[in-house]
């Protein structure tokens, strides 16, 4: 006798699957789908009874098909173009289908795109939702769609840089915001899977509407300010890499290209020129604030200080990036030795990142010691992360000592406050429920595989940082060489003579 919920059953004798399906309702085939799966068979991807919903024309059966097949055939048919014109309700079961190759969508019928986008991207859209989190969506199409930069001009005519603010912060929020639903291991396979490889795409497209929200600031309807508050969030749960073709103009990714012959080599200078040009950025948009400055009554904390809790949460994550990790001892001392204390407090951040404190707190001990002439930017480089709040569960000392320096630096109950509010809200949000054990295993598990494991000299008061030729040109990237000026005046010296100067150094 057939059993529906069995794929042996229904691969022994298809045409009679495929005809039975007719006859039993969408709640009926419901309970039959979860049945088989949980006995692992996907019964919605077989073919005969995919063709048995299709030639039963009854709309149940086609919201189930669309929500939950894989539908292999559909990206080179018209039969996606079928469900879809279906209205809203069949659009957003597909969206929400994670079991569909939404990637061969735009190779096979990248037509439909536009009429995609339009109703997606549309105010009122209720399609937003499953859009954006579904973990197998087409995660660089949202990563576009979060940089408001055209996706490929060749499968589309929307205009991307249309997108406005609070679109692009919706696209970014949601799409963090899910797990990743990882790609079986078959035979042969010897590469990730579109939807693994590109998963991470939105969390890079995040460091691009920062910026547009940074440089969007003064402008009353972008609510910049209210976005990035929110954003902060979001890049502190999330790993994060440098897009360098983002960074670099034309001209200066020539540059590169005519300078460097081989690949790996020319790739791995982009990201290095890219992150200098992020750093600058950073410190030019930041070099303003005081660390105790409320400027206006009529600001708070939270929105007066984010792009300063961005920063700080940024500069960290990308100095552990696959990426740069193998240039920290570049790139730390000069952000060490900023003049900016924003910028400082994120290289401290990386540092406290980085110490293991599990069993003891000599490590934070000899860290609050080797920057004790600069403890104000230490204590934002320990608050803007939620690294304090593992640091805190896991060692109830180093907690007692973090709260004693908060105490030792006098701040009004404004800034007191503030600071709380920010590791409760901002950054200690994603444990807030979790065990303690479960957060004890989770620091373990950074620092033993994750951490920077040259940061002892960071923290050896015996060591000092490196100030000479080298991090003086690059400090000075893109401005005046300050170590030639007991000899001449001005050096007027064009950014791609400096960096091709300091990398060759």
């Amino acid at each position: 006798m057939l059993d529906l919920s069995s794929a042996k059953s229904i691969y022994s004798n298809p045409l009679l699957a495929k005809q039975f399906i007719k006859y039993i309702s969408a709640f009926e085939l419901l309970t039959v789908v979860n049945e088989a799966n949980k006995k692992g068979d996907l019964i919605l991807n077989n073919q005969s009874i995919i063709d048995g919903i299709l030639d039963s024309n009854d709309e149940g059966k086609l919201l189930l098909l669309a929500s939950g097949s894989k539908l292999d055939e559909f990206a080179r048919s018209d039969k996606f173009l079928t469900l879809y014109n279906k209205g809203d309700v069949f659009k957003s079961a597909l969206f929400g289908n994670s079991q569909y190759d939404w990637y061969a969508l735009s190779i096979w019928n990248s037509e439909v795109l536009d009429a995609i986008l339009e109703d997606v991207l549309k105010e009122d859209s209720q399609l937003k939702k499953p859009f954006y989190k579904n973990p197998r969506m087409d995660r660089k199409l949202i990563a576009s769609i979060i940089k408001a930069k055209d996706f490929d001009r060749s499968k589309h005519t929307y205009d991307f840089t249309k997108i406005n603010f609070y679109e692009r912060y919706t696209a970014c929020s949601l799409a963090i915001d899910v797990d990743e639903i990882r790609s079986e291991d078959y035979y042969g396979k010897d590469s990730p899977d579109n939807n693994e490889l590109y998963f991470s795409k939105p969390h890079d497209a995040l460091l691009i509407l920062v910026r547009d929200l940074f440089l969007s600031w003064d402008d009353e309807e972008s609510y910049a300010s209210g976005h990035l508050t929110n954003l902060i969030h979001y890049a502190d749960k999330v790993e994060i890499e440098l897009d360098y073709y983002d960074w670099l103009t034309e001209d200066e990714q020539s540059l590169l290209d005519s300078k460097y012959s081989d690949f790996t080599a020319r790739y791995d200078q982009s990201h290095i020129d890219a992150f200098h040009k992020l750093i600058e950025f950073f410190n030019k948009h930041t070099s303003s604030y005081k660390p105790t400055d409320k400027n206006s009554e009529e600001i708070t904390l939270f929105r007066n200080y984010s792009r300063v809790c961005m920063t700080i949460t940024i500069i960290p994550k990308l100095l552990s990036s696959y990426r740069l990790r193998d240039s920290t001892d570049v790139f730390l001392p000069i952000i060490l030795n900023s003049n900016n204390w924003v910028i400082r407090a994120s290289g401290y951040s990386f540092i406290f990142q980085n110490i293991d404190i599990l069993n003891d707190t000599k490590n934070l001990d000899n860290f609050i010691d080797r920057y004790k002439t600069d403890l104000m930017p230490v204590m934002w480089s320990m608050f803007s992360s939620s690294h304090l709040i593992l640091v805190n569960r896991v060692n109830r000392e180093a907690y007692h000592k973090i709260n004693d320096l908060l105490d030792s630096l006098n701040l009004d109950e404004d800034m007191i406050k503030f600071f709380d509010d920010i590791s409760q809200f901002l950054y200690g949000y994603q444990y807030r429920d979790v065990d303690s054990d479960i957060l004890e295993k989770k620091y373990e598990n950074k620092i033993r595989y994750n951490s920077y494991k040259s940061i002892g000299k960071y923290i050896d008061p015996s060591h000092k940082l490196q100030e000479g030729l080298s991090y003086q040109l690059g400090k000075t990237v893109g401005k005046l060489f300050k170590w030639l000026e007991s000899f001449i005046e001005v050096i007027l010296i064009d950014r791609s003579m400096i960096c091709s100067i300091y990398y060759a150094s």
